[in-house]
């Protein structure tokens, strides 16, 4: 009888944890991609234009909107697919103040280069492939050429 008690009362100890940590692990906010956030999560391929605000070093930035299909299919699929690395947080980078707004239909989405905010946390993209294209275009645009 009193191995049967030990083992209840074994039990009465590890369920309530065995609970709390499934419901942690299954209950947590799992964000991969940009489309895991809710702000973000009917982004889709594609859009109409994209405005970016780029950080040329200058005072006042560098703005110049994409049009080309091409290079806005590129951009968002790029947005879309990179994952994202959950930079706890952390602030951004002093000085990293590129961002761009990409228009789909009625919708707008502001994405900056030093990561987006959900839930109190910063998240980043795991590769400079989306800084790398914004700052070809940006330079193609005239974005480093001095007066």
């Amino acid at each position: 009888m009193k191995t049967v008690i030990k083992k209840l009362n074994a039990f009465r100890v590890f369920l309530p944890a065995l609970i709390v940590a499934v419901c942690f692990a299954g209950c947590s906010e799992r964000i991969n991609t940009i489309t895991d956030i809710d702000l973000y999560s009917d982004m889709q391929a594609g859009g109409d234009k994209i405005e970016v605000c780029f950080e040329n070093g200058t005072r006042y930035g560098f703005e110049f909107t994409v049009e080309d299909k091409n290079d806005i299919e590129d951009i968002v699929n790029t947005v879309i697919t990179t994952p994202l690395i959950n930079s706890g947080k952390q602030p951004a980078a002093p000085g990293d103040n590129t961002y761009f707004t990409v228009y789909q239909g009625e919708k707008a989405y502001i994405i900056h280069l030093s990561g987006v905010i959900s839930n109190g946390n910063r998240y980043t993209f795991s590769t400079d492939g989306l800084r790398n294209k914004i700052s070809a275009i940006a330079e193609a645009n005239g974005a480093f050429e001095t007066e």
